[in-house]
């Protein structure tokens, strides 16, 4: 299990009102949402025009080295984030 899945199912979890760290069935209830979570992150995987836009932004400054790409990596989440909008911290509310 990738921490990255670890995270997202956590985070799920929480969403449910349900303590991820309490145990039901002899496992972390966060374990239930591991399947979702995976679906989450594959419905990302291909990249839309603004991320990749917002990535090689950050490359051409960073650099390709492992910094360079973690940032590049940030700025594109950073785009969904804010809903294709700079300027802003907070996710962007769907319809608002």
């Amino acid at each position: 299990m990738s921490d990255m899945v670890r995270r997202v199912a956590r985070v799920l979890c929480s969403i449910s009102g349900l303590n991820p760290d309490e145990h039901s069935l002899g496992k972390p209830q966060w374990q239930a949402y591991e399947l979702e979570a995976l679906r989450i992150i594959a419905a990302m995987r291909k990249p839309t025009a603004e991320m990749v836009e917002a990535g090689l932004r950050e490359l051409n400054v960073q650099g390709a080295g492992e910094h360079g790409l973690s940032l590049a990596y940030t700025a594109m989440i950073d785009v969904v984030l804010k809903g294709g909008h700079e300027g802003s911290d907070e996710p962007s509310t769907p319809g608002a």
